[in-house]
């Protein structure tokens, strides 16, 4: 297979599972502290590692892309993207700190995780669109 379209499927699938486990981690974030307290404490973690791994993945797999297709840096589309990664990022860390500390308050975490998907579906438009 040629290196970019693999990469450009391994990209597609760090972006999936980026969706997966913003929206895990906010579903943990609206249950009641009772259930979370007695949940496993695997799966808070498994889910910000999860999360980590794409958002450290993403910028760089991104940056080879747009390397192999020759496309300059400095276009708009791939600045605004780069412009609402930072944001998004932070979200999803900030979230996924809180649900690992147990920290689970539904208003914060629910607004989070709308800002922090909000953020990577715009991207998500903006890279399927590629405005010049």
């Amino acid at each position: 297979m040629e290196h970019f379209a693999l990469l450009r499927m391994l990209h597609g699938v760090a972006g999936v599972l980026l969706f997966v486990a913003f929206f895990a981690l906010a579903g943990r974030c609206r249950r009641s502290r009772r259930l979370v307290a007695g949940a496993p404490s695997r799966w808070p973690a498994f889910h910000a590692v999860l999360l980590l791994l794409c958002l450290v993945g993403l910028p760089v797999s991104g940056w080879w892309l747009a390397h192999l297709a020759g496309w300059p840096l400095g276009q708009l589309w791939l600045l605004g993207s780069s412009l609402l990664f930072l944001p998004g990022a932070i979200c999803g860390l900030w979230l996924a700190a809180r649900v690992a500390g147990r920290r689970a308050g539904a208003r914060l975490g629910l607004g989070l995780a709308l800002i922090g998907v909000s953020c990577f579906a715009a991207i998500l438009g903006l890279m399927v669109i590629k405005p010049v």
